[in-house]
């Protein structure tokens, strides 16, 4: 239920722009559930690695953010309209249980 290096468009007309996921998690019903940024280990995972994961779920719509380094994770989860850092990585059935 995950694919790899997800292609997508955002915006319209000549401010249209493609951008790649690098991994999109899939629910049982084939909708995003979680958006993966994946960074080099040397990457900090600063602010701009967070917009542009964000920028992705503008696309995406998916309840679970999720950015690593290997070295660092960070899930994020929306709740009531507001990303929720995660303590864990919650599994797949944690994830379509909140659902």
């Amino acid at each position: 239920m995950m694919m790899s290096e997800v292609h997508m468009q955002f915006g319209e007309g000549y401010m249209k722009k493609d951008y790649r996921a690098d991994i999109l998690v899939y629910d049982r019903n084939l909708h995003p559930l979680m958006v993966v940024e994946c960074k080099r280990p040397d990457v900090h995972l600063a602010q701009e690695v967070v917009e542009q994961v964000l920028r992705y779920n503008m696309v995406m719509h998916a309840p679970y953010l999720a950015v690593t380094n290997g070295q660092s994770s960070y899930v994020c989860h929306l709740e009531d309209g507001k990303y929720v850092f995660q303590k864990k990585v919650p599994t797949y059935l944690e994830m379509i249980g909140n659902e």
